[in-house]
């Protein structure tokens, strides 16, 4: 992030839930993430997220706040991590979903846990309706884009995609247009989208290949803009063509973007 600040991070860590495939018995399955997909026991799986956490603090102002998605599972791991870590837990608010994994009661709810770096008070752009903004922990109306084909291809993109909406209003409640955001987990990179959407930056952090992938071409698809290789200075296309042409393989192409070329 160079000298640059985050603001707020904003992120989904795996659950660590062991499966085979992930997407319960939908027609779309995926692989297991590469890291924290059922493979550590309840300590490491503490380890892991304070470890990850710690990570983060340094470029994280005093009084900052850390959204934290998490399932109800491992929400006292994540909680017993950031207590170790000395984080202040202002809040947790429940996200109210279309019912997913589960046989005896179906899961309709996430838990958004919210930490604040101690030292200063969090920007609260809320104020009990000042702004225009009223709020509570309880997040309902939420859901992926109501058009079948969107819907499909972000279930496609990746397992467990949140709602650009919810992201945008999170983004909105506790930072300022051109503030950073940061989402250390990227997965098909909703935060990003929210925080172009809105007048900030993103900054991600996305260990598994694929993902990058479909972060880039997600921007691409719904933006109409190329990201660009910081050491090439290529496009995702440009830079697809050069590889496969020094491998001997099919190249890569990116889809036209829909609506041309706007921000």
């Amino acid at each position: 992030m160079g000298e640059r600040e985050a603001a707020l991070v904003a992120t989904d860590a795996p659950y660590n839930i062991k499966a085979r495939f992930i997407g319960g018995r939908g027609a779309t399955k995926h692989d297991n993430f590469v890291m924290a997909h059922g493979e550590m026991s309840e300590e490491e799986y503490r380890a892991f997220l304070k470890s990850a956490i710690e990570a983060w603090l340094p470029v994280l102002p005093e009084g900052a706040l850390l959204y934290m998605a998490m399932d109800w599972r491992h929400s006292l791991d994540l909680q017993l991590a950031a207590r170790e870590l000395r984080l202040e837990h202002i809040n947790t608010a429940v996200w109210c979903k279309t019912a997913g994994m589960g046989s005896y009661y179906r899961s309709a709810h996430e838990f958004w846990l919210v930490f604040r770096k101690p030292g200063a008070s969090h920007r609260n752009n809320i104020q009990l309706g000042r702004f225009g903004r009223m709020r509570s922990n309880v997040w309902a109306g939420y859901s992926l884009s109501g058009f079948k084909a969107t819907r499909a291809q972000q279930m496609k993109d990746h397992p467990t995609p949140k709602p650009a909406a919810l992201l945008i209003d999170l983004i909105k409640d506790s930072t300022a247009r051109g503030e950073t955001v940061l989402d250390p987990f990227a997965g098909s990179g909703t935060c990003m989208i929210a925080a172009q959407a809105v007048g900030r930056l993103a900054c991600l952090v996305e260990l598994d290949p694929r993902y990058i992938d479909v972060i880039l071409r997600r921007y691409h698809r719904l933006f109409g803009r190329h990201a660009v290789h910081r050491e090439t200075g290529m496009t995702l296309d440009e830079l697809g063509r050069f590889r496969a042409a020094s491998a001997g393989a099919p190249p890569l192409a990116l889809p036209p973007p829909k609506g041309g070329e706007r921000p």
